[in-house]
């Protein structure tokens, strides 16, 4: 009785190990058995470029949209907080709420200061390789920040 108590709890452990290790797997090990790994290449190729595809037209988009904030020179009435690392909500005049990003600590802190003290202007909207970003500068100071632009935002 006792052996076949044990020879059961043995057969137990070893098909809760043989699950768990096999949980353990990563996706790629799953891919490459599933898969050619010529095929998977010419997926993450494909991938790859409709990724850089969407990020063109996304930020193709958001330079049409604010392009008119640099042009009429819309000045930035408040900064608050949004969700996110080194993120804040930015609101124009006109009513149009940005989301950026600062590469820096203590950049989104500078703007708010600015907003703060005085009038704020978007002095230039440039696409590279990071993505959308505005150029913001104090009316009457010198200095410039340059934000990363991660999207439109509804207005509160």
């Amino acid at each position: 009785m006792v052996v076949v108590l044990v020879t059961v709890a043995a057969l137990g452990v070893a098909w809760l190990v043989r699950r768990w290790q096999a949980g353990r797997r990563s996706p790629q090990d799953t891919a490459a058995e599933l898969f050619d790994p010529g095929d998977v290449a010419d997926l993450e190729e494909r991938f790859h470029s409709i990724a850089t595809e969407i990020r063109r037209s996304h930020d193709a988009l958001l330079v049409d949209r604010l392009r008119h904030l640099v042009c009429r020179e819309v000045p930035a009435r408040r900064v608050t907080a949004a969700p996110g690392v080194r993120t804040a909500r930015v609101h124009f005049a006109d009513g149009t709420t940005v989301l950026v990003q600062g590469d820096r600590p203590g950049d989104i802190a500078t703007l708010v200061r600015w907003a703060y003290d005085r009038s704020v202007l978007a002095r230039a909207c440039r696409v590279d390789e990071r993505g959308t970003s505005l150029v913001f500068e104090p009316r009457g100071r010198r200095g410039s920040l340059e934000l990363t632009v991660t999207g439109m935002d509804q207005p509160d």
